[in-house]
This record gives C-alpha cells, structure tokens and sequence, in this order.
C-alpha cells in the first residue's frame, strides 16, 4: 500500500513538471491533483533487521551437519539419576571427537555413560550419513535448574584434514528437592531411651558352662603337653638319602618311554633336572634355574669353601669336570635343538648314574 502511494506521488510530480513545460502543455483536472496534493504522506518507517537464520550445517557439504540433545525427564529429585542424550548427525567422510563429558557436566555426578554408533541412516530419499548418540545419566545434588554448559563437538575430515565445529546450545536440568512426608516431623526426631531388660538367668548359665569348659580344655592341653613324651614313643620318619632318590628317579624316567615315543627334548629336561637336583640336595648349593657355567663355578669353588656338613668326594677335578660334560650335553638338546643319536642317549644316561655313584 505504501509503495503504491509513493509511486501514484511520483507520477504526479512527472505530470505537473509536463505541464508546465512551454514545449508541451496538455490541461490536466485540476481537482484531482489536488485530491492528490491532499492526499496524507507515507510516514517513513526504520527498515526491519532480519534474524539471521542459523545453518543446520557445518559447511556447504551436501549432507548437512546437526546435532541436538533431550533429557528422558523433564525434572528429578535430589540424587536422582537423568539420561542426557546427545544426537550428531554428519557426512560419512568426516570423524567425531568424543567431547570431554568430564568437563561439560562438572556440576552434575556422572553415574554411566554409553555410546550408540556410529552408524550409518538415511537412503533412498535422504543423503545417506553418519549418526552418533550419546547417552549420559548424570544426578546432581543442588536444587534448582542445574545448567548443562554450552560447548562444541568438533569433527575432522578424513579427506582433507579440515576441522568443523558444531555448536551445542545449553540445556537445563531442574533439580527438585525431596518431599516431606506427612508422618515426618518438624525437626530431626530424638533418640529413643534406652531400654532396660531383664535379667536373663539362662544367659548367666551359658557363660558359667562355657568358662568350665574353657578350663578345663586349658588343664588338659597343659597336663597332655606336659606328660606326651611319657605317654607316646615319638618314631622319626627315615628321610631316603639324595643319592638313593635321585637313582629312584633315573629309574622312573627310563620307565617313562620318552625315547620310544620321539619326545628327546623331554627327556633331556628331566635328567638334568634329576642331577641337578641332586647335586644340591648333596652339596647344599644353589643348582636350580642357573646356568650351567654358574654351576661349574661354584662346584669348582666347594674344594676351597667347604660349606658345613659336606664332604667332598677324592678326585674332585676330575668329577667337576664330568659334571660340565653332562650338563653341557643336556643343554644341547634343550635349547640348540641337537637331535642326539641313540648311543649319546644311553651315554649321557650312564654319565649321570656315575656322577652320582662317584659323589655318594
């Protein structure tokens, strides 16, 4: 309307100039000019400032970028647990960086999170795209609307490298207190008195017996530890001697029939581990899990340091040195992979039999 009036003035003012022009004068009505004269001037008004419409996406990507989130409640109690759900949807080249939960509900108790895709939606009439939910149960323990921060989620392009930011508004929590019963008093109730019971003779009767019993199982255990030696004729058990068990366990493993079943490097784990359990039931040293020059070392040394109740054997150079041959032979086939022959077999069993013999 007001540009209709604006353009009907304009065409007035055309008119009134021609008509007045000495070159071309045509008679004009002079009534309606001055109708029009008349006729009430627009008022000019401020131009209108449009809100700017805020994209849906991030870029100009033909899948758009958004996110939005809800709570599965409007408003809790105190303590009790909300879900917070945070949706993102965005292209299938981009990758989402998980926000910093920790951060974003700093005034809120974070019981569990959870994470649904990402996931592929959308088809035959959508772009097809990525979509991500988060899903958050939080409980706070303030009364009133507890904010959820605003803040960001940023996503990278898998192609390009780029980094896009998606902003996520804030969000409100209201935080209701408990409500107070109708049975609840006006303030914290006091203790109750207490109660005095009476006295229970049946209480007193078990203490009684059970005093008796305590001691006399105190008299006994004193009298029987007292007297046991006059009483039983204590028997030592015999303990087998080093060399009579390990020639027991030389049997047993020939019994084994390792050999006949193809299983050497068993074989050989065990027999060294017969003599070498041996040689330190014997001479009270340290065999077990050493290596084999360790075990020389300090055989060669027991010449010189005789440890208290060992008794070392004649021609003790000549049995160190037996001792390394064997050992040396059971390390081939342990960790070199050495596939003796069966005559070794039996040599090496003999060598054994004779380092013990030799050391009894």
């Amino acid at each position: 309307m007001e540009i209709s009036l604006l353009y009907l003035l304009f065409l007035s003012g055309v008119m009134a100039q021609v008509s007045q022009s000495p070159l071309l004068k045509t008679p004009q009505p002079q009534k309606n000019l001055q109708a029009l004269s008349k006729a009430p001037k627009p008022v000019p008004q401020a131009p209108q400032l449009l809100s700017p419409q805020v994209p849906v996406a991030a870029d100009n990507s033909p899948v758009p970028m958004r996110a939005w989130v809800k709570t599965d409640k409007k408003s809790v109690t105190i303590a009790e647990p909300v879900v917070y759900h945070l949706v993102i949807e965005y292209p299938e080249e981009m990758k989402l960086t998980q926000p910093d939960f920790m951060n974003i509900f700093k005034l809120f108790d974070i019981k569990k999170q959870g994470i649904d895709g990402p996931k592929t939606v959308g088809g035959f009439f959508s772009k097809k795209r990525l979509r991500t939910e988060y899903r958050i149960a939080v409980s706070a323990y303030d009364v009133g609307d507890i904010p959820v921060l605003p803040y960001s989620v940023e996503l990278v392009n898998t192609k390009t490298g780029e980094i896009k930011s998606l902003p996520i508004a804030d969000l409100k929590i209201t935080v209701k207190g408990v409500k107070r019963r109708k049975t609840d008093g006006n303030d914290i109730r006091d203790l109750k008195p207490q109660m005095n019971l009476p006295p229970n003779k049946w209480l007193y009767l078990l203490i009684f017996a059970v005093l008796v019993i305590l001691l006399d199982y105190i008299w006994y255990k004193y009298y029987y530890d007292k007297n046991r030696e006059q009483l039983f004729t204590v028997v030592e058990e015999i303990k087998p001697l080093p060399d009579e068990i390990a020639m027991k366990k030389l049997q047993e493993l020939q019994n084994k029939g390792f050999i006949k079943e193809g299983k050497i490097k068993e074989y050989y784990i065990e027999l060294s581990e017969i003599v070498r359990s041996y040689l330190s039931a014997r001479f009270n040293i340290h065999v077990i899990e050493r290596t084999t020059e360790e075990v020389y070392s300090d055989l060669r040394k027991l010449n010189i340091e005789v440890p208290d109740g060992v008794i070392i054997p004649k021609d003790w150079k000549k049995i160190v040195v037996i001792i390394k041959g064997f050992l040396d032979n059971c390390d081939l086939v342990k960790f070199a992979k050495f596939v003796p022959k069966q005559e070794n077999i039996d040599n090496d069993y003999e060598s054994a039999v004779k380092i013990v013999n030799m050391t009894i």
